[in-house]
């Protein structure tokens, strides 16, 4: 029997994939990207509006339905890791595997940590804790994987960045319930007593990304390729910039400005090249330069607007401050921002330095 003119169109398709831990298939659930698109972002890329194409039903919020996991053994990754895993890096799934049971064997609180956060879709009726829980316990796992922990940890940090998204929304009632609101706020603190390196906020959740990212960068095999070493350095600079770290984002922004210059470099040597090289392997160059430009140039645009406004309220800020000095000499108003400490370019807008009176100015002031 078909559907009817009026069902909607579910969002969801089945797939099977199989588990790199215990090697058992399964069918899971992921979205159809065909149906909708992320059209807004936050500064560290968590989305904001997302659009679905007419009909869908029920139209979810796509980031709780990002993670899988195992109906067996509760191993939880990503959707894209469960159909190609190890697609990027060192690792092999016979080395992962290994160190993944060694991993959860020691950790004094493996199975407690499980029994919490693995996911039952009988008995869970929020979608946003489900979510919540599979990412929680996609960071524990992966983080006791020891070649994970020690650099391959692209995705751990992604993981980490994602938990950042979620706890936003559960830190600004974007939960939609107050209900689910307290039971996510019971389940991170029973977690933490389980997991003491666990710290359940949005800023120490995206200080934890920054740091698996930062260290990916340069012990990852999988960040091999300038477009995949320009995305890890600009989602340092984005997570500096959501942290208010403006000056650590405008040094990771301008090291890869560096890296960037160094490619563009090297493509006019290859292309200059007597060797080998063939044209189009320094066209494909040429254009993951371009791609790499334009990455670069959003990630600038969102920094000089985001210093721009600060700029603005600290020099309203540094005006009001004078304006309960106003009998006070240039020099003494300059004293008074200085020790308050503002920065020179807020200094110099607040209190333009004094013109020197020319040959004319000062025959009429004589």
């Amino acid at each position: 029997m078909s559907p009817s003119p009026e069902a909607g169109i579910s969002p969801f398709q089945t797939v099977q994939a199989r588990c790199v831990i215990c090697e058992k298939e399964a069918q899971f659930s992921r979205l159809k990207a065909t149906l909708f698109s992320e059209t807004k972002r936050d500064i560290d890329m968590r989305p904001v509006t997302v659009l679905w194409s007419k009909k869908v039903a029920p139209r979810v919020d796509p980031k709780l339905f990002y993670f899988w996991q195992c109906p067996y053994c509760f191993f939880t990754a990503d959707y894209l890791f469960f159909q190609h895993p190890f697609k990027d890096g060192n690792l092999s799934t016979t080395r992962y595997r290994k160190q993944y049971q060694k991993g959860q064997a020691l950790h004094p609180a493996s199975k407690d940590v499980h029994q919490l956060l693995i996911f039952d879709s009988t008995q869970e009726k929020s979608v946003f804790i489900s979510g919540l829980k599979l990412n929680l316990l996609a960071c524990f796992q992966w983080e006791q994987v020891e070649e994970v922990a020690k650099g391959e940890c692209i995705q751990l940090a992604s993981y980490y960045l994602r938990l950042g998204w979620m706890l936003h929304d559960l830190k600004h009632g974007l939960t939609k319930s107050p209900l689910i609101k307290q039971e996510a706020q019971s389940l991170l603190s029973a977690l933490r007593k389980l997991w003491p390196q666990f710290a359940p906020g949005e800023s120490a959740t995206l200080e934890k990304a920054l740091s698996f990212y930062q260290l990916a960068l340069t012990n990852s095999g999988a960040v091999n390729t300038i477009l995949q070493e320009v995305n890890v350095r600009l989602i340092i600079a984005r997570i500096h910039m959501k942290l208010s770290q403006l000056a650590e984002a405008k040094k990771a922004i301008v090291e890869c400005k560096a890296r960037v210059k160094y490619y563009e470099g090297l493509i006019k040597k290859k292309r200059g090249d007597d060797s080998n090289f063939s044209s189009s392997d320094v066209q494909d160059m040429e254009t993951a330069h371009g791609k790499a430009m334009a990455l670069l140039g959003q990630v600038e645009l969102i920094y000089d607007k985001i210093e721009l406004t600060i700029l603005e309220r600290q020099g309203k800020a540094a005006l009001d401050l004078l304006s309960q000095y106003p009998d006070r000499s240039y020099d003494e108003k300059l004293q008074i921002l200085k020790k308050a400490g503002y920065s020179d370019k807020v200094i110099n807008k607040a209190l333009p330095k004094e013109k020197k009176k020319g040959l004319l100015g000062m025959l009429k002031s004589g």
